[in-house]
């Protein structure tokens, strides 16, 4: 059964999606390899990544979901799954698992495991017009670096279990749906948001299926993935990026921005180039990061290129 959508994306995932998704294959299998450590996450919360903090968490809902979904129609069902995590994962990292076998089942066309869901307290508490990880990390009170840690200890025990080599027989398709997908008409959103929760609340099969399928059609009919400006929104991940820098000291902050600044350090440093370049409303959090780097710019190695910074 294939839903056709009438709003499909012209345009692919974004380089900054697609970057955000290898970095977190790589991150989920130094995890696998090399056991617990922050610096397989440092990727994701630095540089580009740090300040595009919405398209990372629209990658790992992407990844996860996939990647659940793969498990779930190769040999797996919800309950051996949740039972094989159980002894392997955090509570934390349990509730995160169980989330993203509740997503892989919303985008999957008449998923047979749905029924096991109830058993494992599994229900649809998130919206579909926001990520999941962002909800997820307020649900739960966990800072982001927290919620990135177990979407990665998640990730790196679904892309390393055994697995048939082939779809089981029978085994449902997923939505055509554009990753890093929402549902941005809030009145859409809502009703979506109703028939998945009713979907996983009633004890009637039939009735499941038919709320479960209606939401499905909308999703795949409304789910766009917008181009983020380098404005308004941007100034609330731009924030807590500039926050996480600066409390890591001037040499990270120094490290971090030099390490893809092309146009020129003398632009921190004045208001009318930064204006023209992001916008008036994000120009004092860059001022910040120029007052974090005055005190070790003589430690950064001059170059002819690169203006220097001037008291």
């Amino acid at each position: 059964m294939a839903i056709a959508s009438a709003h499909r994306a012209e345009s692919g995932p974004s380089e900054t999606f697609l970057a955000a998704s290898a970095e977190l294959r790589e991150a989920a299998y130094a995890r696998a390899i090399e056991g617990p450590g922050l610096h397989v996450l440092a990727p994701l919360l630095r540089g580009r990544l740090a300040l595009r903090a919405h398209t990372v968490d629209l990658a790992v809902d992407a990844l996860t979901r996939e990647t659940a979904q793969v498990l779930l129609t190769h040999g797996w069902t919800p309950s051996e799954l949740a039972e094989f995590a159980g002894r392997r994962l955090d509570p934390l990292s349990q509730k995160y698992l169980l989330d993203a076998i509740a997503a892989a089942t919303h985008v999957t066309v008449a998923p047979p495991w749905a029924g096991e869901l109830p058993g494992l307290g599994v229900e649809m508490w998130w919206s579909v017009s926001q990520p999941h990880l962002a909800q997820w990390s307020a649900r739960h009170r966990v800072k982001r670096v927290e919620s990135i840690a177990a979407a990665v200890e998640v990730l790196a025990l679904l892309l390393h279990v055994p697995r048939t080599d082939e779809p089981m027989p029978g085994a449902p398709e997923p939505l055509e749906i554009e990753p890093g997908s929402l549902v941005h008409d809030p009145r859409m959103a809502a009703k979506i948001d109703a028939l998945l929760a009713r979907a996983a609340d009633t004890s009637f099969p039939e009735e499941a299926r038919s709320c479960a399928a209606k939401a499905q059609e909308l999703m795949v009919r409304y789910a766009t993935v917008p181009d983020v400006a380098l404005s308004g929104p941007i100034t609330m991940v731009a924030t807590a990026a500039l926050e996480q820098l600066v409390a890591e000291g001037p040499a990270v902050v120094a490290k971090t921005l030099f390490a893809g600044l092309r146009r020129g350090a003398a632009i921190l440093v004045d208001p009318r180039r930064l204006a023209s370049s992001v916008g008036d409303e994000v120009v004092h959090l860059f001022q910040r990061l120029a007052a974090a780097l005055l005190p070790t710019a003589s430690a950064i190695p001059a170059r002819e290129d690169l203006p220097a910074i001037a008291n």
